[in-house]
């Protein structure tokens, strides 16, 4: 299988890196569903404290949702940043003209005006999504509204993940059951079957929620309902590269405009110097992008990126890469939204040893930050059950 240029958190550059080693089929102290961020800080812990762990992951790579590719030319990161993003300033457009000076101060009252409004929404009419709620009809109010509401829980800080300590982890195997009704709990894939005293589920909640695992004795009411209150956002990304500079701009200047009465464009031009831009789309706009296939993305951003910087731009194609959270199946969208209280009951332990990490599970969640905190516990709690 031709890996290309996926080297930052494919299986080839973990092996390399000795984070990988076999596995035997003897029993383990604990297992753990999942090689993202939460199911690898849990086993890094777990093993250095000098306790028998195996890892098992459905896809062909570690890192789950946090996951580069460069095979464009340039480092495109499918979830977050794995590699820390220059903070240069924005431009924001409305209809192809770039703000004045007047026009950028008063925008950036207009952001803590507007966002302060959408937190009342949130508290006074909870589930009610804001731009039904806010009768904003300026330019500026709905560019300032949209931006407010593209913003991503991850910050431009990379996800960190330690590839000094040498871990077992088995590709490619998913798993379909977790059996903890005998003393020791039995985990089962179409391809393998394994027992440990202690298991740590790091998969999606959207995984979760579409029942590609089943448990017994089966999730408790409070699990299930905690699992259906932290549905999965679709965000998406899509990588666009030229063949020459198209953007008179710096390297990893960011955009957002304002195109007709309601459509918003968010862009990263030059990405690290290249001749390049990634485009983001959320929510419906990146369900209905999804949806019309696979092949649709580059042509949407690329249309997005003509509306604001003119139809020359499309002789310059080279490439196009894009996201599909909502259609991968392992992950079911790109992170978690909902109530703190919910994710407190995600966490708690199910018949005792069977255990949950992920960044759904920790805070508020949906960060690479909660992800490696939830591992944290859930090794200690882990550790906990086998020291028994």
């Amino acid at each position: 299988m031709t890996l290309g240029r996926r080297l930052f958190l494919s299986a080839s550059f973990f092996s390399a890196a000795g984070l990988t080693t076999r596995v035997s089929a003897a029993d383990h102290d604990v297992a753990i569903i999942g090689a993202g961020i939460a199911g690898l800080t849990a086993a890094r812990a777990i093993a250095a404290a000098g306790k028998n762990v195996v890892v098992l992951e459905a896809r062909q790579r570690i890192g789950g949702r946090v996951f580069t590719d460069s095979d464009l030319g340039f480092a495109f990161d499918h979830g977050a940043p794995t590699r820390a993003v220059p903070q240069t300033a924005g431009a924001v457009l409305v209809n192809g003209k770039e703000l004045l000076k007047a026009d950028y101060e008063r925008y950036e009252k207009l952001l803590v005006e507007i966002e302060k409004k959408i937190e009342q929404v949130h508290q006074q009419l909870p589930g009610v999504d804001p731009r039904l709620a806010l009768p904003l009809n300026e330019p500026l109010e709905r560019l300032a509204l949209g931006e407010i509401l593209r913003r991503t829980p991850f910050g431009p800080e990379p996800a960190a993940l330690d590839t000094r300590t040498k871990l077992p982890v088995l590709l490619g195997k998913r798993i379909v059951r977790v059996d903890s009704t005998n003393p020791r709990i039995k985990l089962v894939s179409p391809a393998i079957e394994l027992e440990a005293r202690a298991v740590i589920v790091t998969v999606p909640v959207g995984v979760l929620a579409a029942g590609m695992i089943s448990f017994a004795p089966p999730l408790s009411t409070a699990k299930l309902t905690a699992i259906s209150a932290l549905p999965m956002t679709v965000y998406d990304k899509v990588a666009v590269s030229f063949s020459k500079k198209v953007f008179d701009a710096p390297a990893d200047a960011r955009v957002i405009a304002l195109v007709g009465q309601n459509k918003i464009v968010e862009a990263r031009l030059r990405p690290q110097g290249q001749e390049a831009a990634i485009v983001y789309f959320e929510g419906e706009d990146a369900k209905t992008m999804e949806a019309r296939g696979p092949t649709s993305a580059g042509a949407t951003a690329l249309t997005s990126l003509a509306e604001v910087f003119g139809k020359d731009i499309r002789s310059s194609l080279v490439g196009t890469q894009s996201t599909r959270w909502g259609q991968d199946r392992l992950s079911q969208g790109s992170w978690s939204t909902g109530p703190a209280a919910q994710r407190a009951v995600l966490a708690m332990p199910h018949h005792e040893r069977v255990l949950f990490a992920g960044e759904a599970t920790e805070g508020n969640g949906a960060t690479a930050a909660a992800a490696h905190a939830s591992g944290l516990r859930a090794a200690k709690q882990a550790l906990t059950i086998v020291a028994r």
